[in-house]
């Protein structure tokens, strides 16, 4: 038991890369940023087919 001690302190403690979670706030304003986008785009093109 001695040795498994021995061993486990002289281990290197691992540093672990934790993923940054994005705040709900900043998920929520990209969302509609990407939503009026989109909404943009969709008038654009009708605007477009309505010349033909």
């Amino acid at each position: 038991m001695k040795i498994f001690n021995w061993i486990w302190s002289n281990k290197k403690t691992e540093t672990v890369e934790v993923p940054k979670w994005t705040s709900w706030e900043e998920n929520e304003r990209k969302y509609e940023a990407r939503q009026a986008y989109e909404r943009q785009q969709v008038a654009k093109m009708r605007a477009e087919n309505k010349q033909y």
